[in-house]
């Protein structure tokens, strides 16, 4: 895998996590540290356990020991189909819209858990998609903890102060630079 390829997956998670952020940040009344720093470990787990995951599942012996060129390309095409796959789940949750009911003085966690849940199913597919692209899994980790953290920080304050603005341009975004990932990987080993 190359460092493009790295770049554009880490990128487009980033953005989903930024919407996801920006509508949770919309609907409260007041930034609070603690529960900015609550919010972002919520994520960085999610993010963190379900890259593992997807990562480990191809740490199964079929995709581990040496393979022919056959199924070696079959493996780019299953990563490509995963990133179309996840596009059009973003596709589809950019069509719908979400509306803001007030804003409430806490955050609700149990929403954000939900949510948090939500973008960490995408993640286990990425995962899964960098682990069969032999992507290194501590520079994985490490750009997905220091996206995510950063992510959620600039989400909840987008949304405090501009409210959900960004939020289907951010998905619609988030599902090009998908595609762009499938593309970049069909044209780079085929």
């Amino acid at each position: 895998m190359t460092l493009v390829e790295g770049l554009l997956i880490v990128i487009a998670l980033s953005l989903n996590i930024i919407q996801v952020a920006e509508y949770e940040g919309s609907n409260i009344h007041k930034i609070k540290a603690r529960n900015l720093m609550l919010v972002c470990l919520i994520f960085l787990l999610g993010q963190m356990i379900s890259m593992g995951i997807g990562y480990s599942l191809t740490l199964i012996p079929f995709f581990r020991r040496e393979i022919s060129a056959d199924v070696k390309a079959m493996c780019y095409v299953i990563a490509a189909v995963i990133f179309f796959a996840i596009a059009g789940y973003l596709v589809y949750k950019t069509c719908r819209k979400r509306d803001i009911i007030e804003r409430v003085r806490e955050l609700r966690y149990k929403r954000i858990a939900l949510e948090a849940i939500t973008v960490a199913v995408l993640t286990l597919a990425a995962g899964f998609g960098c682990g069969l692209l032999k992507l290194n899994p501590l520079h994985a980790f490490l750009s997905i903890a220091f996206i995510t953290i950063a992510a959620v920080i600039i989400g909840i304050y987008m949304g405090y102060y501009q409210g959900q603005r960004f939020c289907r341009a951010l998905f619609g975004i988030s599902s090009i630079v998908f595609c762009l990932t499938g593309i970049e990987l069909l044209v780079r080993y085929f």
